[in-house]
């Protein structure tokens, strides 16, 4: 049984705002992967729901890595 994932208007910013940069410094073609890896995860996450690390805001809240190129720009 696949959970629903619940998108927060932060996270749906940050999205945006992550690939307009991957757009405008790499390539179209690296958003349009960024966004198919995000949405992968996204997928998993929703079929696997104990996938990756709790967080300590709030019981039932995990995180995941999706690229390490990504998290090494946001950082």
């Amino acid at each position: 049984m696949a959970y629903k994932i619940i998108r927060s208007k932060i996270f749906l910013k940050n999205v945006i705002k992550v690939n307009s940069y991957i757009e405008n410094e790499w390539s179209l073609n690296s958003a349009i992967n960024f966004q198919r890896i995000l949405d992968e995860k996204i997928a998993f996450l929703s079929l696997h729901p104990r996938t990756g690390a709790k967080t300590n805001k709030g019981k039932n809240i995990r995180k995941l890595n999706i690229t390490n190129t990504i998290k090494s720009i946001i950082a």
